[in-house]
Formats: structure tokens, sequence, C-alpha cells
């Protein structure tokens, strides 16, 4: 298989520019590679949404015993009043 001097230009541009990609990306993330800063920012992800989720159910819970309160202190006035 023979390649064209273009050919082989187009190569080398395409493996600078990959290389140029790469060291922005490597100062952006302070050198962190792709999959550890997937994986990373995923675990973070999920904490977030687990926290989230037990935080909607105390909130649940919270509200229906305000609730079952309420209709019990309401039950009592009406006894004593």
């Amino acid at each position: 298989m023979s390649y064209s001097k273009a050919s082989y230009i187009n190569q080398i541009n395409d493996v600078q520019s990959l290389k140029m990609k790469t060291l922005a990306r490597s100062k952006l993330f302070d050198g962190e590679a792709t999959t550890s800063h997937r994986t990373r920012i995923n675990e973070a992800r999920r904490a977030a949404r687990d926290a989230l989720a037990t935080a909607r159910d105390a909130k649940s819970t919270a509200a229906a015993a305000f609730q079952a309160g309420a209709r019990c202190e309401e039950a009592v006035s009406q006894w004593t009043s």
C-alpha cells in the first residue's frame, strides 16, 4: 500500500492536531486523563443524585408527620372546645 505525499502530510497534520487538542485538554483538566475525570464526575453526580433522593424522602416523611400532627391537634381541639 503506497501513500501519496499529500496523504502522508494529512496524516502528520492529523496527529499534530490530536496532540494539540490533547495538550489543551490536559491543561484544562490539570493533566487528569479523560477516563479518570469522567469516572470522578460520574461518581460525584451519582452521590449528589442519591443525596437528593434521601433529602426528598426525608422531606416527604416530615411533611406526612406534620400533616398527621396537624390532624391530631385539630381533632383534640374539637374535643376540647
